[in-house]
């Protein structure tokens, strides 16, 4: 399957990606998964925030 660019887009709805995308998505997760560490997130920040008042965790670092 060939690789897809979808760098910079944001994953809002799952019907604003074609089935090719989707499955290039998730290929790449299954690869990134065999990979014992995976560095991509090296010296970045990620939060999490929820905006649902009944969850219990608000923001997460």
């Amino acid at each position: 399957m060939p690789k897809v660019d979808i760098r910079g887009r944001d994953f809002l709805r799952l019907s604003d990606f074609s089935a090719e995308e989707i499955n290039s998505i998730i290929d790449l997760a299954s690869e990134m998964k065999k990979e014992q560490r995976s560095w991509s997130l090296a010296g970045k920040t990620v939060i999490m925030l929820f905006f649902n008042s009944s969850l219990r965790t608000r923001t997460s670092f």
